[in-house]
């Protein structure tokens, strides 16, 4: 029986920057509730509009899509920046990478999962919910809001992921 475990970053942009360093903060460190607004932001369609926010500036009532001037008129104080996607999908590849402790078959899956195929790697963790709750650990000691599933199929694992 395949057994697959799909991570779903939900904020990966916000997220990346964050594990950089590059978010403004209240103070420095500080835990993503304590963070500045924040957005990035891209052209599309001719106007410059929200790729991502940071959940203070969700808070503020700002979300991705939102064209820029219209989250200005809520919120004149956003600190922004260019939305960088080749940068996210890149340091995704890396995760991806670095989640080969858990399986030789993961792989970035869009612009904001990994795939782990865990069948014959599940045991050396003492089975597949301690290997979720490792990997679950490590991503939330590095600020990455994450959501896991583990099912027979990859469409499976992936939908549970992200709608349960």
């Amino acid at each position: 029986m395949h057994r697959v475990l799909y991570v779903f970053l939900p904020s990966w942009p916000i997220d990346r920057l964050r594990r950089a360093g590059l978010l403004p903060s209240r103070k420095n460190g500080a835990p993503p509730e304590e963070e500045a607004p924040f957005a990035t932001v891209m052209a599309a369609a001719g106007r410059q509009r929200l790729a991502a926010v940071n959940p203070a500036a969700v808070a503020k009532g700002l979300a991705a899509g939102m064209p820029l001037a219209d989250a200005l008129s809520f919120l004149p104080g956003l600190a922004t920046r260019p939305a960088e996607p080749a940068e996210d999908d890149a340091a995704l590849r890396r995760l991806a990478e670095w989640c080969g402790r858990y399986s030789p078959w993961t792989a970035a899956d869009g612009m904001d999962g990994v795939k782990i195929e865990i069948t014959g790697s599940a045991h050396l963790w003492g089975g597949e919910a301690e290997l979720a709750a490792d990997l679950s650990r490590r991503l939330a000691r590095q600020c990455t809001a994450h959501r896991l599933a583990i099912a027979d199929t990859l469409g499976a694992a992936w939908a549970v992921a992200r709608y349960v």
